[in-house]
């Protein structure tokens, strides 16, 4: 008897097992090198986290230092006497600009410009007698202020004053003087706008 023998049917091809005792070992040693490189760049990660943190510590640590440094230079009397000298200086600020306001009203009002009118002071010379101030109100007008060594030498000053072609010089004729402090001192004097014309 002869039997044919089908070397194509399946009982006679190799078998392919997916789960081979090789390709488990394989896939065992993939996963275990996964989780290996993944711990190691954890581990780098934490060690770099670390480095971060510790640098900001010691930056809070100094930033800590100088706050209470500068707190303790803020405290300080310098600092203080500093705050009232910069408070006195905006004051002299204000004062100078309220001034200047007041200048500039009274030039407007006389339509002169104030250089011109600082001109006309600066023409009446006198020797001994001295300008130490001017004044300017929005009521009052001109106001001067000054120092002489002899108290004849005021009135010759007024009379030079309204001669001038100055604004405001015809009103001015009130005249208050002031002996300074010592027999050696100068007297002070005021010249302003007589009362029957303010």
């Amino acid at each position: 008897m002869i039997q044919q023998i089908n070397l194509y049917q399946p009982v006679m091809r190799r078998e392919r097992h997916l789960l081979s005792a090789r390709t488990l070992l394989e896939v065992t040693g993939l996963v275990f090198f996964v989780f290996a490189l993944s711990g190691a760049y954890l581990h780098w990660q934490a060690g770099r986290i670390e480095q971060t943190l510790a640098l900001l510590q010691d930056q809070e640590t100094a930033l800590r230092a100088q706050l209470d440094r500068t707190s303790r230079a803020a405290n300080s009397p310098r600092v203080t006497e500093l705050e009232r000298a910069i408070e006195a200086v905006r004051q002299r600020l204000a004062g100078t600009e309220h001034l200047l306001e007041a200048m500039g009203e009274w030039a407007d009002r006389h339509r002169l410009p104030l250089v011109q009118v600082f001109e006309s002071l600066a023409e009446q010379v006198l020797d001994g007698l001295w300008l130490t101030g001017i004044g300017i109100d929005a009521e009052e007008g001109l106001r001067l202020h000054g120092a002489a060594w002899d108290a004849g030498l005021v009135p010759e000053y007024l009379e030079l004053l309204v001669g001038t072609e100055m604004p405001g010089s015809a009103g001015l004729g009130r005249v208050e003087l002031e002996q300074g402090e010592g027999s050696d001192a100068p007297i002070r004097f005021s010249i302003g706008r007589s009362r029957d014309q303010g």
